[in-house]
């Protein structure tokens, strides 16, 4: 899975990258989700996934709950990492 910082422009936001849907493509060609689950996001991470659930938790993951799951935005997770969020 590729998940890009910075200010690095994504191969998968250009239209070339993009699957007959429209989401972006990884380099295996599957589509990136919109959302991360607390695993991958502990993955990508490098921290555990109690470390992760806990984070949400308070706040410092940025999470929404889908019924029982909680689900991590891919877009606002790259935001935090580079600084951006409030």
């Amino acid at each position: 899975m590729h998940v890009h910082f910075g200010d690095v422009v994504s191969p998968a936001s250009r239209p070339e990258h993009r699957g007959n849907n429209g989401l972006p493509l990884e380099s295996d060609g599957q589509a990136l989700t919109l959302t991360l689950t607390i695993q991958e996001t502990a993955d990508l991470l490098g921290i555990s996934r109690s470390k992760a659930y806990e984070a949400a938790r308070v706040g410092q993951i940025p999470s929404i709950r889908v019924g029982t799951r909680l689900l991590v935005s891919r877009r606002r997770l790259e935001q935090m990492i580079d600084g951006q969020t409030q």
